[in-house]
């Protein structure tokens, strides 16, 4: 078999993702989404990361205050996006792995270009 040769392959979003950022998009919450379709929140969570991190728009105000946002992009810099471990590990019990993996997605699609929606704060 021959070594792939070329740009990689665009990351496409599972259809299950994009049916849990639609609902979410509709003004459900994670726990709501879950429920409807007989996930765990995590499950839920980590679908919305994979549709953020493609591209997505999604207001980041329903997931954490621009000030938790803040501290977990602070960690991030510091550890890096590669593994969740170390950040986790320097946020101590406070954030749990949604917010990472949420937050995370935020910074993949910052990092590529993607425009989010914007938020004003009140």
């Amino acid at each position: 078999m021959q070594p792939w040769i070329g740009p990689a392959p665009k990351r496409v979003a599972s259809g299950s993702a994009q049916d849990s950022y639609e609902l979410f998009q509709s003004g459900k919450s994670i726990a709501e989404i879950a429920r409807l379709r007989g996930f765990s929140p995590g499950t839920i969570a980590q679908h919305l990361a994979e549709m953020i991190a493609i591209g997505k728009p999604c207001d980041p105000r329903r997931f954490f205050t621009a000030d938790v946002q803040a501290r977990l992009e602070a960690a991030f810099a510091q550890h890096g996006l590669e593994r969740l471990g170390p950040v986790k590990e320097s946020l101590g019990t406070e954030f749990g792995y949604d917010q990472l993996h949420l937050c995370r997605a935020l910074i993949q699609a910052r990092k590529r270009g993607t425009d989010l929606q914007s938020v004003s704060e009140p």
